[in-house]
């Protein structure tokens, strides 16, 4: 726990094997970390997102919001970016999907 880690980069290790994010769920935010953080994950690393509230139907992404978009700024970037393929994650087990109440999403990343 670093405070806002935007303000706090150089506290962050140089390789990570575990990112979990809870952010305020605006989308500078997310595209922040996605820039800066990422890139210090290591292969393989585990990547867990808090209030991640979005199930797979028939291979689409549908979040608990209004009209099945994400509810948060930062869920519907990262439904965008997950659908385009330019999220380099790879779905290990969402919660959401089996228990409503608790919403949360795990990956492990997978760069190319």
């Amino acid at each position: 726990m670093i405070g806002d880690i935007t303000k706090n980069l150089r506290r962050v290790q140089k390789e990570l094997g575990f990112l979990f994010i809870d952010t305020d769920h605006d989308s500078e935010t997310i595209k922040w970390i996605i820039d800066k953080v990422f890139p210090r994950c290591r292969k393989g690393a585990l990547i867990g997102i808090h209030d991640w509230a979005v199930e797979e139907k028939d291979g689409k992404l549908i979040g608990k919001g209004a009209d099945g978009v994400g509810g948060w700024d930062e869920t519907n970037y990262l439904i965008d970016l997950i659908e385009k393929g330019e999220l380099p994650l790879k779905k290990l087990y969402w919660t959401y999907e089996d228990d409503p109440t608790i919403e949360t999403g795990f990956w492990l990343y997978d760069p190319q």
